[in-house]
């Protein structure tokens, strides 16, 4: 990997690209200088805490940095250190590299994956965000170079439709295909054969929704040995989950595994994955009395328990209704986002808190926007922000965590099909599909959310940030603790003076570890400071152990942390890692008894001859 430093304002078009191959003559002298001043980048990866640093070609005006990977993309954080030129600094930024093929020409029968009535879908892959599917009332198109190109995906068929186009709802993106929602049943398409074909592995009839996996795990420490499944799927009473490939071994041979069965008198509305990777929510309700029930299902242990979210004062006008679509986040405590086409409703920190997001002064989102328009999309970026999107193109912006949301001004024009989508450098992008005279014109509008939602609150003074900055040292996805281990880590946060903020630990399966909080407080010219030093180490004291292998099983188990300000607004600005892991190492020690060991040496013994005695 080369690299080099760039001044977007004099760069050459093929370094805005990316595909330059060496610097131009300008970048070569900013990286000469940046490197005099004492300038290198360092390379890291997600899946891993260890640093790589380049070596510095002079003659080139590049750092070369050698990396080894055998997947077919590979997604790199790149660093630099604090050092200015010309009042200038190095712009951290994460990127992904990828060697897939794109979707090249067919040589038979073509069926357009097209649907009428059907709204803007864009599909990612959370580990792959070159890959993507952008599904529109037109289309099916595919991508696997991040956008820069794209393809439309069609289908051999021996049965050619009578309408001449099949009608999907949904899909989701897999290693070696992508499954196709057609009315209740999904079909799968591989990328070799392009074969629309029924599986036996993936139900035909009877399927109610088919949701994709958000929050890519590769860096999870645990990754290489649980299974934490891709996709799930579901039917009026049965709900499957299915990992990356349709050629999976999982579930005894079989890629669909039965999680959860509803009983008789419940049907399922819809699931997600949950905020825990090992979980997913399940939305049920009775058949004789309509009231949303959310279940939490552990798939590993295959425990379950009911939230206590829609339980308890909820009237029968506010109970959501309709088309329900479900999204946990990445927490330390049970976090999700429920909405139907007109309501918004939130659930934080295991629903100590929750309701619905609003825009002041209307009663539902629904409302704020003309007649017959309806919630489209709901996203979240890798700083918090979230963004709501309208089927007529209007967005509201909130900080995940704000319950009041903000107007944004258009950037698409209502009538067009768009998506939401964030690039690698968390760029929020707006992907539309334009009629060009017989033409079908695919663009990408980049959208500067933080100029934008500045300029929407600027007379708002209620959404100023209560802190000034904000940040801790618990930027790895997951740490490893061992038995008689410690860890140490720092928060810290500065606010003006009068607003009370605070840091809070939040954590999950809290009786694993014992966290020792200590805090120390600076005071300069009305503003204040808080140090927070956390250290973590196992609770279990093995010396009282009276049950060692029972007490070790017990002490063993992954802890979800999450540092957040206790006070939060819509012009905070929020680290990108929020959630980290800590998992025990499974390292088990042997305690043996005394006649087993007996009884060993004397086996080991008898395959050696005894030594002659005398007979005195």
């Amino acid at each position: 990997m080369q690299i080099w430093v760039i001044d977007p304002e004099e760069a050459s078009p093929d370094e805005i690209d990316k595909s330059a191959i060496f610097p131009s003559r300008h970048s070569y002298f900013l990286t000469i200088n940046f490197f005099n001043l004492g300038q290198f980048p360092i390379v890291t990866l997600p899946s891993s805490t260890k640093k790589f640093y380049g070596k510095f070609q002079r003659q080139n005006g590049f750092w070369e940095v050698v990396l080894e990977w055998k997947r077919s993309y590979l997604t790199v954080g790149i660093g630099g250190q604090p050092i200015s030129f010309q009042h200038r600094f190095i712009y951290e930024a994460s990127l992904t590299f990828y060697w897939e093929p794109t979707e090249g020409p067919y040589d038979g029968t073509e069926i357009f994956c097209v649907g009428p009535m059907m709204m803007t879908i864009l599909i990612k892959e959370p580990c792959a965000p070159h890959r993507a599917l952008f599904m529109t009332r037109n289309s099916i198109r595919i991508t696997s170079d991040a956008f820069y190109t794209t393809g439309h995906v069609m289908v051999y068929s021996n049965n050619r439709p009578p309408k001449g186009y099949l009608v999907f709802s949904n899909a989701a993106l897999l290693d070696d295909g992508i499954i196709l929602h057609m009315e209740d049943g999904l079909f799968w398409r591989s990328y070799e054969t392009r074969f629309l074909e029924i599986r036996e592995e993936l139900p035909n009839i009877g399927v109610r929704g088919i949701i994709q996996r958000t929050t890519c795990l590769d860096d999870h420490p645990l990754q290489e040995v649980v299974d934490f499944g891709k996709v799930l799927f579901w039917t009026d009473y049965d709900l499957f989950i299915g990992g990356g490939r349709i050629t999976s071994r999982r579930a005894g041979g079989t890629y669909k595994e039965l999680l959860y069965q509803a009983p008789q008198d419940e049907i399922i509305l819809t699931a997600a994955f949950g905020s825990d990777p090992n979980t997913v929510g399940i939305l049920c309700t009775s058949t004789w009395n309509y009231h949303p029930i959310l279940l939490i299902l552990n798939f590993q242990t295959r425990q379950t328990h009911f939230s206590s979210f829609l339980s308890s004062e909820v009237s029968p006008e506010n109970m959501p209704w309709g088309n329900l679509h479900m999204r946990f986040y990445e927490s330390a405590k049970e976090t999700l986002l429920l909405w139907n086409q007109t309501v918004l409703w939130y659930s934080f920190r295991d629903n100590n808190q929750w309701g619905m997001l609003n825009v002041p002064g209307f009663p539902s989102l629904a409302s704020a926007v003309p007649p017959g328009e309806s919630i489209h999309e709901v996203m979240l970026d890798q700083k918090w922000n979230l963004i709501v999107k309208m089927t007529n193109n209007q967005m509201f912006f909130c900080k995940f965590g704000v319950t009041e949301l903000v107007w944004l001004e258009y950037w698409v024009r209502g009538g067009i099909p768009a998506s939401l989508h964030t690039d690698q450098k968390n760029q929020v992008i707006l992907v539309t599909e334009q009629y060009l005279g017989e033409y079908i014109h695919f663009e990408l509008n980049p959208f500067p959310l933080k100029l934008e939602t500045m300029g929407s609150m600027i007379d708002m003074t209620h959404h100023n940030c209560p802190y000034i900055t904000f940040k801790h040292s618990m930027n790895n996805y997951g740490y490893h603790l061992d038995k008689g281990q410690k860890l140490l880590f720092w928060a810290q946060v500065v606010y003006p003076e009068g607003k009370g903020v605070n840091i809070q630990v939040l954590r999950s399966k809290a009786e694993l570890l014992k966290f020792e909080l200590s805090n120390d407080f600076e005071f300069i010219h009305k503003v204040f400071m808080v140090n927070m030093t956390i250290k973590i180490k196992q609770k279990m004291d093995y010396t009282l152990s009276e049950n060692y292998t029972f007490d070790m099983d017990q002490s063993q188990g992954v802890v979800r942390v999450e540092l957040v300000p206790n006070l939060i607004a819509n012009r905070c600005d929020l680290p990108k890692k929020r959630v980290s892991v800590l998992p025990s190492k499974n390292k088990r020690i042997l305690v043996l008894r005394f006649q087993f060991l007996k009884r060993a040496w004397q086996i080991i013994t008898s395959f050696f001859p005894k030594r002659a005695t005398s007979s005195k």
